[in-house]
């Protein structure tokens, strides 16, 4: 009681002010922890994880279904038959051999090339030690080479004696047998009216 009989009313302590923003967080604020200790209540519980949509989420591409489609297989090359060369008998000791001066033709050096061979003539040159051959209308002694050729003799067998033009074109199409064997070079073949040779090799 205050002089005169007035007394002022006692008011409670005002409540601490809340920031809305705040207030349902879980943080304790530590400027006030000395004063009075607040403690609020989540709003309400978060789980720890939430569950993941693979289907939309970029991170994670939707499965693909397996491939049904056959593995491709590596083409595997097939092996061409090669006869190793003798050694003195590579292709660079033919083309010495060439340059040499040596009578390749077995005519006899200094002998020109003949003309108008008769197939009957080539027909009896049909052996490794003594082979002629006809290539494009050209009759080449073909035995000084056979044994530098890649592929064997064997393979050039068939054509002594005969006309192997056909054959030639048909494993060796690229290969530019006028320069390989110019020095082995006989002569032209007599041909039959048609113009071509009465005989040759089989395929």
């Amino acid at each position: 009681m205050g002089d005169g009989g007035f007394s002022f009313p006692s008011l409670a302590p005002p409540k601490p002010l809340k920031n809305p923003l705040i207030q349902n967080a879980t943080v304790v604020d530590t400027t006030t922890c000395a004063r009075t200790s607040i403690t609020t209540t989540p709003a309400a519980s978060v789980p720890a994880t939430l569950p993941q949509d693979n289907s939309s989420s970029s991170m994670h591409p939707p499965p693909t279904a397996p491939s049904t489609s056959t593995p491709a297989v590596p083409l595997v090359p097939r092996n061409r038959k090669k006869v190793p060369f003798e050694k003195g008998y590579s292709q660079m000791d033919w083309i010495r051999l060439t340059n040499s001066g040596a009578d390749l033709t077995g005519l006899g050096k200094g002998t020109r090339p003949r003309k108008d061979i008769p197939l009957s003539e080539v027909a009896l040159h049909n052996t490794v030690q003594d082979g002629w051959t006809v290539l494009r209308g050209k009759v080449y002694n073909l035995s000084p080479y056979i044994r530098f050729h890649p592929g064997g003799e064997q393979i050039l067998k068939p054509i002594l004696g005969k006309d192997g033009t056909a054959l030639f074109n048909k494993y060796h199409a690229w290969v530019n047998a006028e320069f390989l064997l110019a020095k082995c070079m006989v002569g032209t073949v007599e041909t039959s009216s048609n113009g071509i040779a009465a005989t040759c090799a089989s395929i």
